[in-house]
């Protein structure tokens, strides 16, 4: 298929069309952003500890810190967690950071990075075991099938990905 596709000249425009969009989110950057932007970024890790303990999905991190900040409960929020000690929930915003940047060395993107994330805050696991179960996985060669069942594709691109299969 992809022979064909080459020899009528479209190959170019397919490989176009399943390219990364640059612009995808990127929910750590985008927490960063904003705190930076509100004068609050030394409080990024905690912020992301606490929607982490509270069982957010990545994808909703911004819109909470944007309808805090319409409602003038950012700067509350934002103090209380500064202030809340917990070892555990801590090592939360560190433990995310971790597992984008393992994630990151093999190829997924953040957004597919943040799905991850997710998966393990849904299963109940907790933030100081994530990088050890990925790095578990990836050893005994599950975590490209682990990565799959949570539709995250290393290149965050199952076209790519399917593409490179193919071209191997």
């Amino acid at each position: 298929e992809l022979d064909d596709m080459q020899a009528r000249g479209e190959l170019g425009a397919f490989l176009s069309s399943v390219a990364f969009d640059e612009t995808q989110s990127d929910p750590l950057r985008d927490v960063q952003s904003f705190l930076r932007r509100i004068g609050m970024q030394h409080a990024y890790m905690r912020v992301i500890a606490a929607f982490v303990r509270a069982g957010y999905e990545s994808h909703t991190w911004i819109t909470e810190l944007e309808d805090m900040e319409k409602s003038d409960d950012l700067d509350p929020f934002v103090t209380s967690v500064v202030a809340h000690k917990d070892p555990e929930g801590e090592y939360a915003g560190r433990a995310v950071v971790d597992v984008y940047a393992f994630l990151a060395s093999l190829g997924v993107k953040p957004a597919g990075a943040g799905t991850v994330v997710d998966e393990f805050v849904n299963a109940g696991y907790k933030p100081s075991t994530w990088l050890d179960e990925l790095k578990e996985m990836n050893e005994v060669n599950e975590l490209v099938d682990f990565l799959a069942s949570t539709n995250v594709f290393i290149d965050d691109n199952p076209a790519v990905s399917a593409l490179a299969t193919e071209l191997a």
